[in-house]
């Protein structure tokens, strides 16, 4: 390399070697963004932990001064958190509509005169779960029940009776509201996922990282901090904050289990981020999920002694479920899936029986279903306890699974003579393996071993920005006495991916080159130098500075070229951005070259629908776009998208950028209304994965309105992963 190449890694290294530099002084307490909230571990700023559901009261009344607005107001908070109010339909129709987790759900409590608008709107919010008409006169209402079955549970004219409905479903919804993960065989391992089944292995992973990490008192202090500041908000909910002193004065890891069948604060907690897949929360109660997940594994094995003649269990569990759950579990027999938590069966069929017998008080879809479950007590990646020891009902014989387990569809058959659905399903260690397989294969291509940081790794994969950057922040904090700990380089590395994907480069940087530091005095560590290499060019040409960005793409090339070899999987990175930087030089020839390198190699690596290609197609189709070829980029595009759409979670930056490219190209072909279909789909998913404010939000808020291509702003910040 040239002088001016050199100038710019001694640079590095001396901004790495300076006052700033917190290898060598004492950090402060990590800050975490939650929801553009920061706070930290000691902040008195709550987190906002998840119920599962959020109770919604419209009403023209619901905000005014009155007796009997005062009274539903201290009812509803009584029994839940949390509730909102709103006084007009359109406003709630608007904030009904940001909520766009799938795993968040509404109950939605409606006046007589509004029920009629937001009833009519129902296909738009796919967040209600159930609606309660409150009225003075319900026999105006009662035909809207079976009109919009099965989400009118009632009409209701007293408070008593619309708070004992309320109380029963949603008990009833906290029971029938499993998460189901399902997992193909036809699906490769390596990072080539649904969102479902990404979630599949995520919850794999959670159980072993969470495990290996140690805690100390401050991972509980931390905890109970957050959950009476959660409960604070909601005076009648006295019982949790007792629960919270005995807790936290009492609490040995032995007592995870008997903590856990009270049905305490961190039960109910717990289980809504189980359900709704909340990162932040769970990473929360992290040394409690641990506890109850190493005292499972030693309960498991007092329950293989106690079976060595029979071994072989037959667990029932009784729940509700939708046709369309059930519609999905048919399509999968012979397939795996998973629910989200620790899921509770018992020996005895009458205790799924005796909630079956309960009213859920729901329409026709919903149906009631018997799982019936045959679990091996030998096989020791199947983890399932008996809990009676530990339980308030001993007769109950309950049994609890671990966090991740999987179970194989046997069949789905409705029983005519009592309507009820049996689902025969068998424990499997099926998922371990599918876990295995993509942990060795992800280490193969990350020339990564480390669980902890491959965790942080698949919630980046998934588009999970914020969530990535506090574990990996928290992860660096854990280790500000250690600054020997092997797995801090990959921490800084990834932490600076996060912030690139944010848009901060600044701290993108400062992570980098903190990485940097240590990766260069192990040799074995080259691929990682590469790496780091490449990610500092690309946080130099995202702020502008192309000859800077070209210095360090080089660099890497030439480390590459080296000592790892030139179709290395770390060089397919070195060209993409070598591609970038000459497309944004208008030096086409050079970056095309670029470009079909990068393919080459990657071809020679992954399998043909991995998200890497995906992104390498859509780069060569803006490529192809910014040359004056629509015709050609829009077939890379569509190429893209293909992929995207069969590994990807539904709003993932990924898919948004190619859908802006996509814009961008009908524009050019003057096809407006495409055009303008494409922007909006972009928009919808970068609002959903990236920070307000974000320039990709604003350029392509801006993008959609534009009608002619030599108007459009191409500027768009890449946000996908090329490692």
């Amino acid at each position: 390399m040239g002088k001016k190449a050199s100038k710019a890694i001694n640079r590095l290294k001396s901004r790495a070697s300076s006052k700033e530099n917190i290898l060598f002084t004492t950090p402060n307490s990590p800050t975490f963004q939650l929801n553009e909230t920061k706070f930290t571990p000691t902040s008195s700023k709550p987190l906002d932990l998840p119920d599962g559901v959020t109770i919604v009261w419209l009403d023209a009344g619901a905000n005014l001064r009155s007796s009997d607005a005062d009274a539903t107001k201290l009812m509803l908070d009584k029994i839940h958190l949390p509730v909102l109010t709103f006084d007009d339909v359109k406003n709630c129709l608007n904030a009904l509509s940001t909520i766009n987790n799938k795993k968040s759900r509404v109950f939605l409590i409606v006046s007589g005169k509004f029920s009629t608008p937001i009833l009519s709107e129902l296909n738009k919010l796919p967040a209600i779960d159930s609606v309660f008409i409150f009225c003075a006169r319900p026999e105006q209402y009662e035909h809207l029940i079976i009109e919009y079955s099965p989400y009118v549970i009632d009409v209701f004219q007293e408070q008593e009776s619309l708070q004992l409905s309320l109380e029963i479903e949603l008990n009833n919804y906290h029971i029938r509201a499993p998460i189901f993960n399902f997992f193909t065989q036809k699906q490769s391992a390596i990072r080539d996922l649904t969102y479902d089944a990404a979630s599949f292995l995520w919850f794999q992973l959670l159980q072993k990282v969470l495990m290996k990490i140690k805690y100390d008192a401050s991972d509980m202090k931390q905890m109970i901090n957050q959950c009476r500041q959660h409960y604070a908000r909601n005076a009648q909910q006295q019982k949790f904050c007792v629960d919270m002193d005995e807790f936290e004065k009492t609490y040995k890891p032995s007592d995870a289990i008997n903590w856990y069948t009270r049905q305490s604060f961190v039960y109910k907690l717990i289980n809504a981020a189980l359900r709704t897949e909340d990162i932040e929360a769970l990473y929360i109660f992290r040394f409690y999920i641990s506890d109850l997940c190493r005292q499972l594994t030693n309960e498991h094995k007092k329950l293989r002694i106690q079976h060595q003649k029979s071994p072989v269990l037959k667990l029932y569990r009784g729940c509700h479920m939708t046709l369309k759950e059930l519609d999905k579990l048919r399509d999968t027999i012979g397939e795996m899936t998973s629910i989200n938590g620790f899921i509770s069966t018992s020996m005895q069929p009458w205790v799924a029986d005796e909630f079956l017998s309960r009213d859920s008080h729901r329409g026709s879809d919903t149906q009631k279903v018997l799982w019936i479950i045959e679990a091996d007590c030998r096989i020791d990646d199947i983890i399932f306890a008996s809990i009676t020891p530990y339980s308030e009902h001993p007769e109950e014989e309950e049994v609890i699974f671990n966090i991740g387990s999987a179970f194989r569809i046997v069949d789905v058959t409705l029983n005519k003579t009592s309507n009820i659905w049996h689902i025969k399903a068998t424990a499997t260690n099926a998922g371990s393996h599918a876990f295995s397989e993509y942990m060795k294969l992800l280490c193969h291509e990350l020339n990564e071993t480390s669980e902890k940081v491959i965790f942080g790794t698949l919630l980046i994969d998934m588009g999970k920005y914020v969530t990535a950057q506090r574990y990996f922040e928290d992860l660096i904090e854990r280790c500000r006495d250690d600054n020997n700990h092997p797995d801090l380089p990959a921490f800084h590395y990834n932490l600076g991916l996060t912030y690139t994907f944010q848009g901060d480069l600044d701290s993108a940087e400062k992570n980098f080159r903190e990485a940097l530091v240590y990766q260069e005095l192990v040799s074995s560590k080259q691929r990682d130098v590469v790496r780091t290499l490449n990610a500092l060019g690309w946080v130099y040409q995202d702020n502008g500075e192309l000859d800077e960005a070209i210095e360090f793409y080089k660099k890497a090339e030439s480390i590459c070229k080296e000592k790892l070899g030139s179709n290395d999987l770390a060089n397919a990175q070195t060209y993409t951005y070598m591609g970038r930087y000459y497309l944004e030089r208008q030096q086409y020839n050079e970056s095309n070259t670029c470009y079909e390198r990068t393919l080459k190699i990657l071809h020679l690596h992954l399998p043909d629908r991995h998200q890497r290609l995906g992104i390498i197609l859509s780069e060569m189709g803006d490529a192809r776009r910014k040359q004056g070829e629509p015709e050609q980029a829009l077939k890379l595009y569509q190429q893209a998208e293909a992929i995207f759409h069969d590994i990807l979670p539904q709003h993932h930056p990924c898919m948004a950028y190619c859908w802006s490219g996509m814009g961008l190209v009908f524009l050019q072909l003057n096809n407006i209304e495409e055009a303008q279909r494409y922007h909006e789909k972009a928009l919808k998913s970068y609002r959903h994965v990236l920070p307000p404010g974000h320039i990709n939000i604003s350029i392509s808020e801006k993008n959609l309105k534009c009608t002619r291509y030599d108007h459009i702003i191409d500027s768009y910040l890449q946000v996908c992963s090329q490692v």
